[in-house]
């Protein structure tokens, strides 16, 4: 009876042991498998200064370029003269298509023709308004654009006579668009810096 009760004890202090060792085997191979894992993420992971690069690049991709849209306006102009104002860009950063609006007070000012400048010339074709008033709109557009013809200076020339019956004073010239109305060749919405300008009555 003794002899009996110490097999069964010992079968069963066996049965215990390859358990715990099942378990222990179980606990390693997947430790293996989690550390191996991790070193193929380590591996494959970019390093410290190729992660700051690569933010850079995306930061500098999701930035749109500064580029600036401006009148020339002359300083100070007489009653009954005529002026022209040139619209000029600077830093153009590849303007393919574009929509401005001309805002102007009509009791002073009267459009009286509006040329196109070298900018886009021969590059974009320019649609002028049907007839100048004060919120008439300038089209351009394109179907390509090389690097070689991406440039700054004028885009339009703009032809004001100055009515006779005004006060001399300050008078505001400004140039509109909305959202969307200027892309570059990958169609990427474009936003000018524009200044509001003011023609100045002797």
């Amino acid at each position: 009876m003794n002899r009996k009760k110490r097999i069964v004890i010992f079968a069963g202090i066996g049965l215990f042991s390859l358990l715990i060792v099942f378990i222990f085997t179980e606990k390693i191979t997947k430790s293996h498998e989690t550390f191996q894992k991790g070193e193929a993420v380590s591996s494959s992971s970019l390093s410290p200064e190729e992660n700051l690069q690569k933010g850079k690049n995306i930061k500098e991709e999701s930035v749109p370029k500064k580029f600036s849209l401006w009148l020339e306006v002359p300083k100070k102009v007489k009653k009954q003269s005529e002026v022209v104002i040139p619209l000029r860009i600077k830093g153009n950063p590849g303007v393919l298509g574009m929509k401005l609006q001309l805002v102007f007070d009509e009791s002073v000012l009267e459009l009286l023709s509006a040329e196109e400048g070298d900018v886009f010339s021969g590059i974009l074709t320019m649609t002028p308004p049907a007839s100048f008033y004060s919120g008439c709109a300038f089209l351009w557009d394109g179907t390509e654009l090389r690097k070689e013809e991406i440039k700054d200076g004028e885009i339009l020339l703009l032809k004001f006579r100055i009515k006779a019956d005004v006060s001399a004073g300050k008078y505001p010239i400004s140039l509109l668009y909305e959202p969307g109305d200027i892309v570059d060749s990958q169609l990427t919405e474009l936003a000018p810096e524009i200044e509001d300008q003011f023609v100045v009555i002797q």
